[in-house]
This record gives structure tokens, C-alpha cells and sequence, in this order.
């Protein structure tokens, strides 16, 4: 009896809400209970890097974040994020 090989594909989703490691970690390891999802969840960026199979929809990666209290894609731009994130790291610096 033959192995059947099951096609995978690479994906990038911009996560928002996310406020410390933990939450990535969260996030991470719910997208990874999903059968055929490997999820990598990073912080600093804000993004899901997944390697998903086939039979995997979008649907099912969009209820899982929402299911984990975040919320996919972001009208945000690089630098508003930036702003934040230094404004955020110098509030804790004065600390």
C-alpha cells in the first residue's frame, strides 16, 4: 500500500492585539491543535508564519486566532507599529 503524500503550503498572517510574548505563545499554540498546522507566532513582527496542508481553509486559521481573543490582518502601517511599540518600551523604561 502506497503513503499518500499531502501537499503543504507556506503562510503569512498579520496578527493584532497581541500585547506581550505570552500572547503569541496563545496564539501559537491553538493554530497548532489545528490537524495539518504548524504555526510559528512572532511577537516582534506580529505575524503567523504556517505551514499548512491542503484541507486546511482560512476559515479554520481565522477562528482559531479569534477563538484565542486576536483578530487577523492589519490596516496599520510599519511605522505606525514601530511608533507604538517604542512608546510602549520607554513607558516601561520610566518605570
Amino acid at each position: 500500500m502506497a503513503k499518500t503524500v499531502q501537499e503543504s503550503r507556506s503562510l503569512e498572517l498579520d496578527i493584532e492585539g497581541m500585547t506581550c510574548t505570552a500572547c503569541a505563545r496563545r496564539i501559537e499554540k491553538n493554530l497548532n491543535k489545528i490537524e495539518g498546522v504548524n504555526a510559528y507566532v512572532d511577537f516582534a513582527s506580529e505575524k503567523a508564519h504556517l505551514t499548512v496542508s491542503q484541507n486546511v481553509t482560512q476559515e479554520m486559521l481565522v477562528h482559531s486566532v479569534e477563538e484565542s481573543g486576536y483578530s487577523i490582518g492589519s490596516d496599520r502601517s510599519e511605522i505606525t507599529t514601530l511608533k507604538w511599540r517604542v512608546g510602549v518600551g520607554v513607558i516601561g523604561i520610566e518605570r
